[in-house]
Parts: C-alpha cells; sequence; structure tokens
C-alpha cells in the first residue's frame, strides 16, 4: 500500500511540475502581448485564450500522470498513444470547465485572497478527480469531486504559501506540482476509506495490488481495457461485480456466474484475484439467484470450480475457503466437474 501511495503522489507531483513547465511559454507569450498591447494586459488571469489553454494544459499534464500511475499500479505500463489521447483530451476538458467555474471566484474575489484561491484550485482538483473516476473501477464521481476539491484546495493553499517565499516561476512550478502531488494523495485515500468489498490482485510473489469493488464490473481478460490484464485470456473473458448483495465472477464466455465470498480465490492464468470483504455478512448469496451458482457443502473446505477439458481458452479457477471445517477428510470427486479437496 505504501508503495501506492508513493507512486501516486510522486508521478502527481511529476504530471503537476511538468504541466506548468509547458505552461510557462503561454504564460511568457501573454505577458509579451500584454506589454505590447496594454489595453490586453488586464486579461491575463483568466480571460484570455492564451491562459485558458495553458491551464488546459496543466490538467491534461496532471490527468495523464494520475492515469499512468493507475496503468502503472496494475502493471500495464505505458498506456498507449490512443489512450493517452483520451485521457489527455478528458483532463482538458476538465480543465476548461474548471477554468469556467473559477473565472466566477476570480472576477468577484481578490485573486490572491487565502480563501479564494484554495476554493479555485479546489474546483480544478474535483473536476480532474472527477475525470479520472471513469477511468478507475469503482472509484465514484461523487467521491473523486470531494476527494479531488480537498486535494487541489491543498495545492491553493501550498501555492500561496511557496509565492511569498519563491520567485513567481519557481513558486508556480512547486505549487501545481504540489497540486497533482495532493490530488495522488486524496485520491488513495478517498479509495481506501469507502471501500466496502475489494480484489486483491496477485501478479506475483510480492506483488499485489487492489481494487474497488462495486456495480461497475472489473473485467478480466487479454483487451487494453481489461483492467486484470490476463495475456492467454480472451477480451472481458470474465468480470467480478458486486449487486443485490452479492459478489460474482461473471464467464461472459458461457453467461455463468459463482456467487463469491470473502476469502474467495480465482486463478486467471497465473494471476490469483483474492476477495476481500470489510462486513462479509453484508454479502450473501441469499439475496440473488445467478445464472450458475457452485459453493462447497458445509462439510467441504475448498470447492475447486475447472474448466472442463474441451475449453481450449485459458479458464478463471474459483476457490472457496471454509476455514471452520479445515482437516475434514475429503469427499470422494464427483462429476461435473467440479473437485471436492481438502
Amino acid at each position: 500500500m505504501i508503495k501506492k501511495y508513493i507512486l501516486f503522489v510522486g508521478l502527481g507531483f511529476v504530471g503537476g511540475f511538468g504541466g506548468d513547465f509547458l505552461r510557462e511559454p503561454f504564460l511568457l507569450l501573454l505577458r509579451i502581448i500584454g506589454q505590447c498591447i496594454p489595453s490586453l494586459a488586464s486579461i491575463g488571469e483568466g480571460g484570455s485564450f492564451l491562459w485558458t489553454a495553458s491551464l488546459i494544459v496543466t490538467a491534461a499534464a496532471i490527468t495523464l500522470a494520475l492515469r499512468w500511475a493507475e496503468s502503472i499500479y496494475r502493471r500495464r505500463g505505458w498506456m498507449g498513444v490512443a489512450a493517452a489521447v483520451k485521457v489527455a483530451v478528458l483532463g482538458a476538458v476538465a480543465g476548461l470547465v474548471a477554468n469556467i467555474l473559477t473565472q466566477f471566484f476570480y472576477s468577484h474575489f481578490d485573486f490572491n485572497d487565502w480563501l479564494v484561491r484554495p476554493v479555485a484550485w479546489g474546483l480544478l482538483g474535483a473536476m480532474l478527480a472527477a475525470a479520472l473516476s471513469m477511468l478507475i473501477p469503482n472509484f465514484g464521481f461523487r467521491r473523486g469531486l470531494i476527494a479531488g476539491f480537498l486535494g487541489g484546495a491543498l495545492g491553493g493553499v501550498s501555492f500561496l504559501m511557496l509565492s511569498h517565499s519563491l520567485p513567481d516561476l519557481f513558486g508556480r512550478l512547486a505549487g501545481y506540482g504540489i497540486l497533482g502531488a495532493a490530488l495522488g494523495l486524496a485520491i488513495v485515500i478517498a479509495d481506501q476509506l469507502f471501500r466496502s468489498a475489494t480484489l486483491e490482485i496477485i501478479w506475483a510473489p510480492g506483488e499485489t495490488s487492489s481494487t474497488s469493488l462495486g456495480a461497475e464490473p472489473v473485467y478480466v481478460g487479454g483487451g487494453d481495457d481489461d483492467y486484470i490484464y490476463v495475456l492467454e485470456m480472451p477480451r472481458h473473458a470474465g468480470q467480478f461485480v458486486q449487486k443485490d448483495g452479492t459478489i460474482q465472477y461473471v464467464d461472459n464466455q458461457n453467461g455463468t456466474a459463482i456467487v463469491l465470498e470473502d476469502g474467495s480465490q480465482v486463478s486467471c492464468g497465473d494471476v490469483q484475484v483474492v476477495v476481500h470483504v470489510k462486513s462479509p455478512g453484508q454479502v450473501s448469496a441469499s439475496n440473488v439467484t445467478p445464472v450458475a451458482t457452485l459453493s462447497a457443502p458445509a462439510s467441504s473446505p475448498v470447492a475447486t470450480i475447472q474448466a472442463s477439458p474441451a475449453d481450449t481458452a485459458t479458464k478463471p479457477t474459483i476457490t472457496t475457503t471454509k476455514e471452520a471445517d479445515q482437516g475434514q477428510n475429503a469427499p470422494p470427486k464427483s462429476s461435473g466437474g467440479v473437485d471436492w479437496l481438502k
């Protein structure tokens, strides 16, 4: 978990710092125009096209950096050109919306006011985190708004503190870097605090990550848009979802659904996925009738559902543990593809 904090905070800072570095030529050009045409000097703090464009560049850079952090965390590395363009456009739109909203504050209050600046940066953070919530399964739009606003407000306060002790250029670079880092920190904290159920993804011994479970499916497969990437599986081969009081693994290839519980383990190729529930009593198989439910009887400690020999594609193996029954003898192997093991 510490690695996730470091990853999001670090890349968030890089995104904010780098975004403002790319933004500085816009601001320099804006100042030159203001000096050459004094009548345009008054539009430098938000009304001009160049100012808006510079803010959009920074917003896109922060969004890209935090999305990259999420991609690295789930062992995907860089996201590819098409996906990067999509994320950048989403961040740019969020920056544009934030710029429009902040103009109200900038036009009615002192621009350097200690209250207005954090609110304005909070709005920027809220829009960026809300955009990221569309890319992270079950993070939640409302959660993104709240976490983003708090992270942005923290960045605004930090900028004000730095601007009084550093030259303008370094103050802006450090301030936007802190904005990106604060957003990354807020996203990780909010995701951890409000989880009711999670998937622990074991990529290899000592290499794990996790993601929230919810109504939005967490896809497993070999597609570029599958959250849990398994090379040998087809795109969207299966999905984990929490709905109607249950956690289910749905095999999208044959339409069957397996009800899972706290501690259930699903083997997808070389990747192991373990279900964790904060309050196991809130998740029950009795609240829904899935297409197919395979579970162990009370006397069996482990139920393993295996693919039939005729299947050529990689299928997941689902294991449900029953700690209370450990040590009992296993019943004989049954027909129908279900092995009752100790």
